[in-house]
């Protein structure tokens, strides 16, 4: 059978029900546990090691390094945790690479994709908000740049080249096969390889071991059997999405026993036994609604969120102009495909090709947000209605909203218009209405901001038009601009975290915790505002030059047949326009980088260590 046609909405109804098994087992381990080597500190330590190992995977081989020896003060689940899994036999390396180009060549259009309309879209899923709305400090603005954060480095760490890899084992040549078979057989041997021959270089001399040849042949086979090639799934990007994957089963777990967490800190220790058995009875009781919400990040809104990823992008860069070819859509959806298995998702809830996951986002879509028009027939039971309103995602939809406007001119008022008009022109007024406030959705419907948003749809295809046909064509040329597009997103990714000391997927402490760093006060999120203005005009100045030189290009190609007499002024511009280009991408925004604010430095505080789960 088909996957489209299992696809229906009574199989994803049951989707709704489950979580991720294993994930869930050990967060419960972990989140029960309160000894050094496991709880919740211990399992941030592990992502510190994870991170550590990320650089340096070589230690681990090491037995007598630090990260070896910190390894060994967990417990065997949570150590194998971050060891690479075997890779499915359907992965391809190669779609995987043509996937990640995209991230190389287009970052910042892929990051603007993901805010105005990956993030919203996941807002959609009125039964699928409550477990991010259940983070109440997301509705303040200043707590949404962590959130957004750890969705750009995940985001980063996938679709880097390199960033999710699969390693293959070497296999054993016939020599080595032979000589570790023989040290298996004749360990005080010790059998090695000299060229072509193998030699026994131990035990005592003139003593010849007493091994049959079909002994020798029967351990040759087993060692080829389980010696042969393999492969692994390993990278910053596997790394993320594991980290993802327990942070999921972390919050699963609060949100279904929330007396045990939210006011923890609060409560005073129980003084009788009587105290002790109530306390314990309501951190157990179940209180998420699972029957009307479903599990908490179950695996249909799991395979929903991958598909904002893997569906959504591309769509959104075609609809500004990138046209992606059927070989990137397909090398994107596999990219994002590998990440749902790591992540725990199902197999037979990961999409295979472009048509399949274009049926399954729109069935989960429009039965979770009520706009039937797009849902295929099979998808929603006759008669089933549902309501298309859901305040939760309009408060995180504004919160994502107000992100954006940090990054956008204020002059005139084009934050504004900008930040609302990008979520109205990928969603489409419909979905935009059901998401935006009031307000913000009728100054995205203006006359101004639809012009406004007219102009810079215009810019984007001229831009990826003339780039796909005149830049890619030249190396030295392309490249210049990717690093532009690369650097800034690098950039702004790392400015998010500045303010928050909360390291990104650690299990915070409740499960609605940010936290500030000291000295990250409003003056400086202030100036880091202005700052990011200045990375967004430094990178527009570069690519408006760009465009008039590739277009003056254009038309010097053109006047060279049709009109000599013009064609050296179309020259001139295009050279000197270039050479702008050069100095605004190579030397100004470089030093608008360097111009970063540091969060001020803060008076030493004493460490204080919590092992309480």
């Amino acid at each position: 059978m088909a996957k489209k046609d299992k696809w229906t909405r009574e199989f994803l109804t049951a989707a709704r029900q489950e979580g991720d098994q294993e994930a869930d087992r050990l967060a419960a381990r972990i989140m029960s546990q309160g000894r050094p080597g496991g709880g919740r500190l211990g399992y941030n330590v592990m992502l510190d090691l994870a991170d550590v190992l990320a650089r340096e995977p070589a230690l681990a081989l090491v037995s007598d390094s630090d990260a070896n020896e910190v390894l060994g003060e967990f417990d065997n689940a949570l150590r194998s945790y971050y060891a690479p899994m075997p890779a499915p036999a359907w992965v391809d390396p190669d779609r995987i690479r043509i996937g990640q180009e995209i991230w190389e060549k287009y970052p910042l259009p892929v990051i603007g994709v993901l805010y105005a309309a990956s993030l919203p879209a996941c807002y959609l899923i009125r039964r699928g908000i409550p477990a991010l709305y259940q983070t109440e400090k997301l509705r303040d603005h200043k707590y949404i740049f962590q959130r957004i954060y750890e969705t750009g480095v995940m985001l980063e760490d996938v679709m880097e080249p390199g960033g999710l890899q699969v390693l293959e084992d070497v296999r054993l040549s016939p020599e080595e096969l032979l000589a570790e078979a023989m040290n298996r057989l004749d360990p005080q041997g010790k059998w090695c390889v000299r060229g072509v021959r193998i030699i026994r270089s131990g035990g005592e001399a003139g003593v010849e071991p007493r091994v049959s040849a079909a002994a020798i042949q029967q351990k040759v086979g087993e060692l080829s059997h389980d010696r042969g090639s393999r492969r692994f799934l390993w990278g910053p990007g596997y790394l993320a999405a594991r980290k993802v994957r327990m942070l999921h089963a972390s919050m699963r777990f609060m949100l279904q026993h929330k007396a045990r967490f939210s006011d923890r800190a609060n409560r005073p220790p129980p003084h009788t036994l009587s105290e002790r058995v109530v306390m314990e009875a309501a951190a157990g009781r179940p209180d998420w609604p699972t029957g009307q919400l479903g599990v908490p990040v179950n695996q249909e809104d799991l395979a929903y969120t991958l598909l904002t990823f893997a569906y959504v992008i591309p769509v959104g860069l075609d609809h500004w102009g990138a046209g992606l070819s059927a070989k990137q859509k397909d090398g994107f959806l596999h990219l994002w495909k590998v990440v749902g298995h790591v992540m725990g998702l199902r197999e037979d809830l990961l999409p295979d090709d472009w048509d399949e996951a274009r049926f399954l986002y729109e069935s989960i879509q429009g039965s979770e947000c009520g706009d039937s028009s797009r849902v295929p027939s099979t998808a929603v039971p006759s008669g089933e209605t549902v309501p298309h309103d859901s305040e939760p995602g309009v408060v995180l939809t504004e919160a994502v909203m107000r992100f954006l406007e940090d990054y956008l001119p204020r002059t005139l008022g084009l934050n504004a218009l900008i930040g609302a008009g990008l979520i109205r022109d990928q969603m489409g007024p419909e979905l935009a209405g059901q998401l935006l406030p009031r307000k913000d959705f009728r100054r995205a419907s203006s006359l101004a901001s639809r012009l406004v948003m007219a102009g810079f749809r215009g810019f984007a295809r001229c831009y990826f038009l003339l780039y796909r046909e005149i830049a890619e064509r030249i190396p030295l040329v392309s490249r210049l601009m990717e690093n532009v597009f690369e650097r800034a997103a690098d950039e702004l990714v790392n400015s998010w975290r500045d303010a928050y000391s909360r390291r990104p997927f650690y299990i915070p402490n409740t499960y609605n915790e940010w936290v500030r760093v000291p000295g990250a006060d409003d003056a400086y999120l202030a100036r880091l505002k202005d700052w990011r203005e200045r990375v967004f005009v430094g990178v527009v100045a570069p690519l408006l030059t760009f465009f008039v030189a590739l277009l003056s290009f254009l038309l010097w190609l053109v006047c060279l047949v049709l009109h000599p007499v013009w064609a050296g002024g179309f020259g001139w511009v295009s050279l000197g326009t270039f050479l702008a280009t050069v100095f605004l991408s190579e030397v100004h925004l470089p030093r608008v980088y360097r111009a970063r604010p540091k969060v001020p430095a803060a008076p030493a505080q004493p460490d204080v260590v919590n092992l309480t789960p």
